[in-house]
């Protein structure tokens, strides 16, 4: 998934070579869908929540609702933590689901991420294990699970000059 200029757009990669899908932003809801989904990447990027267009509220002790403006576009949804500060969860209510026929609709869609690691090489806490689901009135649909999530970094000195909407 990706957002451009208040745009979404979707690839499905097969066995990391083999494109099964592609899809990009046709409408609001579909371009809300987009960005809350890059929303929900920033677990893997924290800094991002300090952005400009973004906006956290706390709602009690262990949750936070994050929000997101970017390009016309607005999405938001729930961050859940646990008792040493780490996040576990998103959830949000912005992001549609695909029956497969031909019709797309919003339903809850999670985020879990647990079983965090020392990462030496940052001096920081990761997340290792992640799972992303729809909750559907016949049961969650889980379409990502990993217990190997890696990360990478590129710690290049960016070329081009970066600029805000």
């Amino acid at each position: 998934d990706y957002y451009v200029s208040g745009e979404g757009y979707f690839t499905g990669v097969l066995a990391k070579h083999i494109e099964v899908a592609h899809s990009s932003g046709t409408g609001e809801d579909v371009n809300r869908a987009f960005l809350v989904t890059y929303l929900a990447d920033s677990i893997l990027m924290p800094s991002t929540f300090l952005a400009d267009y973004v906006t956290c509220t706390e709602v009690d002790s262990a949750t936070v609702r994050v929000a997101i403006s970017y390009y016309g576009v607005q999405a938001e949804g729930l961050l859940s933590f646990n008792e040493h500060g780490e996040i576990t969860a998103f959830t949000c209510e912005d992001r549609l689901y695909d029956d497969g026929q031909g019709v797309s609709f919003p339903a809850r869609w999670t985020v879990e991420i647990a079983d965090y690691r020392p990462d030496t090489s940052l001096g920081v806490r990761r997340p290792h294990s992640a799972k992303v689901f729809w909750e559907l009135p016949e049961g969650d649909y889980v379409y990502f699970s990993s217990d190997n999530i890696t990360m990478a970094y590129n710690v290049e000195q960016p070329t081009g000059e970066m600029v805000q909407p």
